[in-house]
């Protein structure tokens, strides 16, 4: 599939934050040294990044954010995301920014309410000039979209996250670079919202795009949910309607986005 992974603005605003786990950090130091456009991309969400502050200085944010903590969950879900999402961080009284792919909710709920009965699923962005625009499952797309995936955990405690198109290809988001064969599924960070540090742009093929998140309480062997996916893109029209089969003790959630062009 002629797909392509790239570091997205937001991995590089959760670099600047110092939130990237060790390894993806270490990955995008690497990237930096060798990518002048990469530099030069980093350099432009920081100098953003202080245009915000200029504009939106911390003693008039944070009591507007301050207001955003006291929605109920049920306000915060029909909130539109937005290209950059103020949170305050009172001890400091500074406001912290971060890119288009955040979901509201995961940052402004408490741990203790947003994964009270949270069954681990994944969640798809479309970057939009206007900022990042969650898509339900159903939800048209269209080549060329540019996507950002995560996980919630939940429960789950080891997990993988794939995806099969009308052409029959499956393409592997967790862990990255899984190609098949034997490997033990990653463990998952148990954090509530967990955005994929590499984006994904959607190519020609036709008919829809299945995301499938595997899961487990306990680690178990890629290869047979690998053989079991690719059984599935064999026959398209199946893997639009429903995810395959999965070895005993593993579970899966599943998004189907509707491709137009």
């Amino acid at each position: 599939m002629p797909d392509k992974h790239m570091i997205s603005n937001l991995t590089l605003e959760q670099f600047t934050l110092g939130e990237l786990p060790p390894d993806t950090e270490r990955l995008v130091r690497e990237e930096l040294e060798r990518d002048e456009g990469l530099r030069a991309r980093l350099a432009a969400l920081e100098e953003s990044d202080r245009e915000i502050l200029r504009d939106y200085p911390p003693e008039r944010v944070v009591p507007a954010i301050r207001e955003r903590l006291r929605m109920s969950e049920g306000a915060v879900r029909r909130r539109a995301v937005t290209l950059r999402l103020a949170v305050a961080l009172p001890a400091a009284a500074v406001v912290v920014l971060f890119a288009a792919f955040f979901v509201a909710r995961e940052r402004l709920l408490p741990d203790e309410t947003r994964l009270k009965g949270v069954v681990p699923h994944v969640t798809v962005y479309r970057n939009t000039p206007d900022g990042a625009e969650e898509m339900p499952a159903g939800a048209p797309a269209r080549r060329g979209d540019v996507l950002q995936l995560s996980y919630t955990a939940a429960d789950a405690r080891y997990g993988a996250i794939f995806s099969v198109d009308g052409r029959g290809t499956v393409t592997w988001h967790l862990p990255g670079g899984y190609a098949g064969g034997p490997r033990e599924a990653p463990a998952l960070e148990m954090q509530g919202q967990v955005i994929l540090p590499a984006a994904y742009e959607l190519d020609d093929a036709p008919g829809f795009e299945r995301f499938v998140l595997v899961f487990s309480a306990r680690p178990f062997d890629l290869a047979e949910v690998e053989r079991a996916a690719r059984a599935l893109a064999s026959r398209p029209q199946a893997a639009e309607r429903g995810a395959p089969p999965l070895p005993a003790g593993v579970s899966q959630f599943s998004l189907v986005l509707k491709k137009k062009g």
